[in-house]
């Protein structure tokens, strides 16, 4: 058996409310925190024998976290914390087997907590990154309608036309710390030298749409869902642009010319919508078709149940929530 190092690209999928985000952070529960023990567990990340390691610290030592930058790991998405996903990238350089492909998902997923799990992968480009190489970001943000509400989904559509296109978006964003910007702004020139840098806090957005999801029977109230798409978001958007246009639709004369325009004086706080309703939900990459993806987990795979579990158990959830309005 003969084993080379290839860059492959994993899809994700996790219920985020437990976790301080996906990125890691020293001393706090993260995904990634969690995949990178599993990485460890697999030995796919080469690492000192006398190295100490204690997962229940949510600490890892930086020689870990060096090697792992070393297998060219990139994230698509970095959700905040109380944010999930239903489609998260990440690529990484990992041990192949020449004869015979690594079940990666089967591999990785066993030593995930059932929260998280990884849904396929495939080979990619050698110099695939799933950060620079994405080229649009889908979210959806979860949101509900009492019968009596005042809320108007129609003038939400109409204020969300004015946030299309290209736009200083300073207002509706968490400013990133200069040390954090220019870390960035380093790799990205390294990785894509041709690519033009987005003037700061200006972005594009590309799509803003409402759905309804579905109305319950009982109590009358429906759940729609904000689904917006752009290339890159900055730190918040999303979230600040839901609060503004729920804001909007529940009757507040807000000016969005004016949150809009770096040059006027700011005359609405706009508040950040909660985390939990958002939801990582589509990526797309250059040259690259996502239909390619494995997975190596039939039908009646172990790992299936944990999916069947968590439906049971939402179903749980909603007949006890729905007893108080009977």
């Amino acid at each position: 058996m003969s084993l080379i190092s290839r860059n492959v690209l994993l899809k994700l999928s996790y219920n985020g409310q437990q976790y301080h985000g996906f990125a890691y952070q020293p001393g706090l529960p993260t995904v990634e925190h969690h995949l990178f023990l599993s990485l460890i567990k697999n030995k796919f990340v080469e690492i000192n024998n006398g190295l100490p390691i204690q997962p229940s610290t949510f600490v890892w030592p930086k020689e870990i976290l060096a090697s792992i930058a070393l297998m060219k790991y990139y994230k698509c998405g970095r959700t905040d914390a109380g944010v999930s996903a239903a489609a998260q990238f990440i690529s990484i350089h990992l041990p192949s087997n020449t004869e015979k492909d690594y079940p990666y998902d089967i591999m990785i997923n066993q030593h995930l907590p059932n929260d998280i799990r990884v849904l396929g992968w495939m080979f990619v480009d050698k110099e695939f990154s799933a950060r620079f190489t994405c080229i649009s970001r889908e979210y959806e943000y979860y949101f509900s309608k009492r019968p009596a509400s005042i809320l108007n989904i129609e003038t939400m559509k109409d204020a969300s036309k004015k946030l299309l296109g290209t736009h200083w978006f300073g207002r509706l964003c968490k400013q990133e710390k200069e040390s954090s910007k220019q870390k960035r702004l380093e790799k990205k020139q390294k990785l894509s030298p041709d690519e033009v840098t987005a003037e700061e806090s200006v972005r594009t957005v590309d799509l803003i749409s409402f759905e309804k999801v579905c109305t319950d029977e009982i109590t009358g109230v429906e759940v729609y869902l904000m689904r917006i798409r752009a290339r890159s978001f900055l730190h918040n958007q999303v979230r600040k642009i839901f609060s503004l246009l729920f804001m909007v639709g529940s009757g507040s004369a807000i000016e969005i010319e004016n949150i809009l325009n770096k040059n006027e004086v700011q005359k609405h706080d706009i508040k950040l919508a909660e985390p939990a309703p958002l939801v990582l939900s589509r990526c797309v990459f250059s040259n690259t078709d996502l239909s390619h993806l494995k997975s190596s987990q039939a039908k009646n795979h172990p790992h299936i149940k944990i999916c069947e579990d968590v439906l049971v158990r939402s179903k749980v959830n909603e007949r006890i929530t729905k007893e108080f309005f009977l």
